[in-house]
């Protein structure tokens, strides 16, 4: 069990605790900070994450997915549809197409209830997600951060408070970005709607048990476990397909974690996809930090979000391939939890890239910025000195990440290179809590 202290009473947590994050609602801030930076927080609060995901404690407050308070809405149903094929192909379709697949609570208790019963299924061989739209794989999850009222001295007094008086200076436009959207509605990383509806710490913690143990289920999945992300593939939809065996990406992809423009952080075990990207990490801390957009699929398969690359006319045939083919127990054994059917109906189809990776020739300049042992402050002058380049790529890149620093709230900046260098560090290392998404998570 891996276990944090939090403050419960946000009116008495510690001057360096920040609490902050969402200035109408510190509870929410102090459990997102806390998962990440434990040895500042108070230790008037226990808070557990559980190795058995499928349930959170919070002192008294106890969740789980049987528990009648955790309820499932009607439209899940509708949302997230089900159906095993003769074969053992089992396919789960997200149809929420006028919100671009975005997932809700309930549709992330239903989609682990759905994985649960498929893994204990025989009958089941190989599990296929895909969207019901061309238009988007899934945006994440539904996000309506509402910070009415807010001031810019509370900003200002935010970043005075907290560990981080060099961004200011740096980047004067980075604490208005909070203020100048204050109805900021979007698709990312968590269901922070309905956390600042309810406002309160055992809600929140239902949310995040919910999100994070169905990224724990995924990443330790013992069947084929096949994403098709045709279409818009951020945040939360990331967190669904990056951690899967086979991730198909296609001309139609779209990938990003947005979440520090929210003043979130890039969540969902994407912190554990960045460590493993080239540049010992740094790309994935770029892409983390600046929200950086991929829509290459050759950049795509380049830090490794894709596997394969197949045109999005072709998931059809690829699909009918799937339900076509015979998948054997004994596939199950000799290719580690993979099936020969699987890799054949996919090869199949892929297709060669016709470009290199345009991230691939950035690396030199994206690891002297973006590497672990790099601050903000030194990311900024770093990227500042790049700007300056003779060559034109290379400025126009600067001046694009420095932009994408420049929409994210300066803690969730701060805390995203704390975080994915801790990861990046750790990745690999025999004994490390950093060794499996289940314990970064």
């Amino acid at each position: 069990m891996k276990t944090f202290s939090v403050s419960i009473l946000v009116t008495k947590s510690s001057s360096s605790f920040p609490l902050l994050l969402f200035p109408s609602n510190p509870a929410t801030s102090a459990v997102i900070a806390a998962a990440h930076f434990p040895n500042l927080a108070p230790r008037s609060l226990r808070f557990s994450i559980c190795n058995d995901t499928s349930r959170s404690s919070l002192g008294s407050v106890s969740l789980s997915s049987s528990d009648p308070n955790f309820s499932t809405m009607a439209g899940s149903d509708d949302f997230v549809k089900e159906n095993v094929y003769p074969n053992g192909v089992a396919v789960i379709t997200l149809d929420r197409p006028k919100a671009l697949n975005a997932m809700t609570l309930d549709m992330v208790i239903k989609y682990k209830q759905i994985l649960e019963e498929w893994e204990l299924d025989p009958k089941v061989k190989c599990v296929l997600i895909e969207g019901s739209s061309p238009r988007a794989f899934c945006s994440g999850m539904v996000i309506k951060v509402l910070l009415l009222k807010s001031k810019r001295t509370e900003t200002h007094l935010f970043c005075q408070r907290f560990p981080c008086p060099s961004i200011c200076k740096c980047m004067p436009s980075l604490d208005a970005s909070l203020v100048d959207n204050l109805d900021l509605s979007l698709y990312a990383g968590g269901d922070v709607k309905q956390i600042t509806n309810k406002n309160t710490l055992p809600d929140m913690v239902e949310v995040f048990t919910a999100e994070y143990s169905l990224i724990c289920k995924i990443s330790e999945y013992k069947k084929p476990y096949i994403s098709f992300m045709d279409g818009i593939t951020m945040g939360y939809g990331i967190g669904l397909s990056g951690h899967g065996r086979y991730r198909v990406v296609t001309e139609m992809t779209v990938l990003a974690m947005p979440e520090n423009g929210i003043g979130l952080f890039p969540d969902v075990g994407f912190s554990y996809v960045a460590a493993q990207t080239p540049g010992g990490g740094s790309v994935g801390a770029y892409l983390g930090m600046t929200g950086k957009r991929i829509s290459m699929p050759s950049d795509a398969l380049y830090v490794g979000l894709g596997t394969h690359y197949v045109p999005s006319r072709n998931l059809c045939s690829l699909k009918e391939a799937l339900l076509a083919s015979t998948l054997y127990i004994s596939d199950l054994l000799l290719f580690g939890g993979s099936t020969q059917g699987c890799y054949n109906a996919v090869g199949k189809v892929q297709q060669q890239l016709e470009s290199e990776a345009h991230l691939k020739l950035l690396l030199p300049q994206i690891t002297s910025c973006f590497s672990a042992d790099k601050s903000v402050k030194e990311i900024i002058e770093e990227l500042k000195k790049h700007k300056q380049s003779e060559e034109a790529s290379v400025v126009e890149w600067a001046n694009d990440a420095m932009q994408g620093l420049g929409k994210g709230a300066p803690f969730s900046l701060f805390l995203t290179q704390n975080y994915f260098s801790r990861v990046a560090a750790g990745y690999g290392k025999h004994g490390n809590e950093f060794t499996k998404v289940s314990l970064e998570m």
